[in-house]
Formats: C-alpha cells, structure tokens, sequence
C-alpha cells in the first residue's frame, strides 16, 4: 500500500466523521492520533492538546467536527524521514478555510499507525477601532 492511498482513506474517514467502516478501512485498531495547537508556518508547532488511542477515542473525536467542514489533500505526501510521510490537508467550510499539515506512520498492512495533526494558526484579527471620546 502507498502512503498517498493511506492518507487518501485518513482524509476519507475524516470526511465522514469517522464512520466505522472507513475509520477501519483507514487506521489500525490501537492507532495513535495526536492534535497539536494550531502555529503559524515557521514557528515553533504547537503543544501537543489532545491524544486518542485506539478506534473509539478516534471516532469520537472526528464526531465532533462540524458537518459543513470537508477536508482535501492539495498535495502529495512526502517524506518526513525514514518512516513517517508528512502532507498538506486544507479545510473548508462555507467562505471559512484554512490548512495544516498531517504527519503519518504507517503500519504494516498499509493502514495509519500515527497521525500527528498540526492545524495552521489563523491570522490574527486587527484590534476594533477605538471609539472616539466626546469632548
């Protein structure tokens, strides 16, 4: 199996807020999912936030995602190092985007042993105006 195919069925899974069967089509039993605080590009990436071990911590997790939101990979995945494969995903959900990247392991059998998934920060709002003060 292909890392590309992998994260593909990952990325399907998501999509359908982990439904058990693409959930099972896509990650091992005791797979590992660690979600870090969102960063902005070339910064330090975020603290590790949440972990979830295994199916079901897994699918409760994705159940929590919005159902306007749909994940796409815009790019292939590529080497991270010797045994993880690392890919860009963008998110969107009505006029809202945004992107992060995912960081994958596979297991023997093709399917994900380890996601590692560090959202992008959104950009900093400007400061509100300041209301002017009667004189």
């Amino acid at each position: 199996m292909s890392a590309a195919a992998a994260i593909a069925r990952w990325r399907d899974a998501v999509n359908q807020r982990g439904a058990p069967a693409a959930l099972a089509a896509a990650v091992v039993p005791d797979v590992v999912v660690e979600c870090h605080a969102p960063a902005h590009p070339g910064e330090t990436p975020g603290a590790l936030a949440e972990r979830m071990v295994g199916v079901a911590a897994v699918a409760a997790w994705l159940a929590r995602t919005h159902p306007d939101v749909t994940f796409a990979l815009p790019d292939p995945p590529r080497p991270a190092d010797d045994a993880r494969w690392r890919v860009r995903y963008q998110l969107a959900a009505g006029d809202f985007a945004n992107e992060g990247t995912w960081e994958v392991a596979l297991a023997d059998d093709g399917r994900l042993a380890v996601v590692v998934h560090r959202p992008r920060a959104l950009p900093a709002a400007p400061p509100p105006d300041e209301p002017e003060i009667p004189r």
